[in-house]
């Protein structure tokens, strides 16, 4: 009996899905005529996309026709069957339509093709009658900023990843308004998902499509072709785990989480590297000369203990001049507590006798500019400025922006500071998370042993 377009078979007792070895299959049977329309037929289908038929045949059995035999007086019609999620179980439907007014078998064969394109290819590129299968309208928001721009953001297409990932995004925008840069993460890991769908050819389909083996596939990626680390696969696999969750709980549109028993991968320890005093010189030497207002800022970073997005985002209402305080809101704040931070008496004087506290509340302290303005520094300027002398001075990998508040943190200690105000200057919540952070900071290029160890 052959099978695709088969003679008399029962739909609903002998139902069964298509396999790679059916591309032969499909055009035994038929007519000559009608043999190259079917040959056709199944290379459009397919198309290339191995990895949606791999995905969709386990929810779907592909149309076929059933001729009633060959007997033109009985009931012919074109089936397929897809998985009912609400029942647990396949269920068929049958396409009558269309085939009592055809007088000849050539007809019914050529009108049969053409439904069986129409449904295999609606099928293949994801459609589900029990899931959402309109085309819908919306701007992602993965996409490039160029892209916007030009207007290719707007996509008209079925709900599949990137729909839902703009829709959570739109979300995730609402409820982190304090922190773009996580919005920035989300998107750009998700950015980065949507492409490695699209290079596999399963961007299109739906997403209850994606299981275990999709983020596998996809860890495999950022590691061959990206290079990423453990912790970094580890960030990506929490986005998409939080983007499932999403669904799963707020979209009530999947009832399952591929991201669920994914192995987390081993982190390198990261150590947090502070410069030693003649690392300080080079830098003070190469940088105040050719950059006075970068060399003040990174000296803000040493002294106030500041993160450098939280440098980025201080304004000068946030400054107390008359007590040389910082009023650092918990909207900018990194852990959201709001603290009081002290400028060390020298860099408050220099602050004064460059005019910082006659400029207006508003405007930003770190800008793109050589002083204050009304619109602060994009994420990664003063880092590439900084970046530009660590290369040239040969500094070995590992040293950022960072760097001068661990150096700050160090100096501090090791000028007798108490563990009190550093706590407070940090914002750390507790002694458990700050004093391992110390100790690390404080046994890296030990001077004690540096100058006082003794000789053989």
């Amino acid at each position: 009996m052959t099978r695709g377009i088969e003679r008399g078979r029962n739909p609903i007792f002998h139902p069964h899905p298509l396999y790679v070895s059916d591309i032969q299959i499909y055009t035994t049977g038929l007519t000559k005529k009608t043999s190259s329309a079917f040959s056709v037929l199944f290379f459009v289908a397919w198309g290339g996309a191995n990895m949606n038929i791999e995905m969709i045949k386990k929810e779907v059995i592909l149309p076929k026709l059933n001729d009633a035999a060959g007997n033109m007086k009985g009931s012919w019609f074109v089936y397929y069957s897809v998985f009912d999620p609400a029942v647990g179980r396949m269920k068929t439907f049958r396409i009558y339509n269309g085939f009592k007014k055809l007088s000849t078998e050539a007809e019914r064969y050529k009108y049969a093709a053409k439904l069986i394109r129409k449904w295999k290819t609606k099928l293949l590129k994801g459609w589900n009658p029990f899931f959402e299968q309109d085309k819908v309208k919306y701007a992602s928001l993965i996409r490039y900023e160029t892209d916007a721009r030009r207007g290719q953001h707007v996509i008209d297409s079925t709900r599949n990843f990137e729909y839902y990932s703009s829709r959570y995004l739109h979300f995730v925008k609402n409820i982190i308004k304090r922190e773009p840069s996580t919005y920035t993460s989300y998107k750009s890991k998700l950015r980065i998902f949507g492409q490695f769908l699209s290079k596999k050819g399963i961007d299109k389909v739906n997403v209850r499509f994606y299981n275990q083996d999709t983020i596998k596939d996809f860890n495999e990626y950022l590691i061959k072709e990206r290079g990423l680390d453990g912790k970094s696969l580890n960030d990506y696999n929490e986005t998409l785990n939080r983007f499932w969750k999403h669904l799963i709980n707020e979209e009530k549109s999947l009832t399952h989480n591929p991201v669920t028993g994914i192995r987390r991968y081993k982190e390198t320890p990261v150590h947090h590297l502070a410069f030693n005093l003649h690392q300080i010189n080079m830098l003070r030497n190469a940088i105040e000369p050719e950059s006075p207002v970068v060399w003040l800022k990174l000296k803000m970073l040493y002294s106030t203990l500041l993160r450098p997005n939280e440098l980025r985002l201080i304004q000068m209402k946030h400054f107390s001049w008359s007590d040389g305080t910082i009023r650092l809101p918990c909207d900018i704040a990194k852990n959201d507590r709001a603290r009081l931070i002290t400028i060390p008496d020298y860099l408050y004087t220099e602050l004064i006798m460059k005019g910082y506290d006659k400029y207006p509340d508003e405007f930003y302290f770190s800008t793109s500019g050589s002083e204050p303005g009304p619109k602060h520094a994009s994420k990664n300027f003063l880092y590439n400025k900084f970046k530009h002398y660590l290369v040239k001075l040969n500094f070995q990998k590992g040293y950022t922006l960072y760097s001068w508040k661990h150096t700050g943190v160090q100096m501090m200690k090791r000028s007798g500071i108490d563990n009190m105000y550093i706590k407070a200057q940090l914002g750390h919540a507790s002694y458990d998370q700050m004093l391992p952070y110390i100790e690390e900071l404080m046994t890296q290029g030990n001077d004690d042993i540096r100058h006082k160890a003794p000789a053989l």
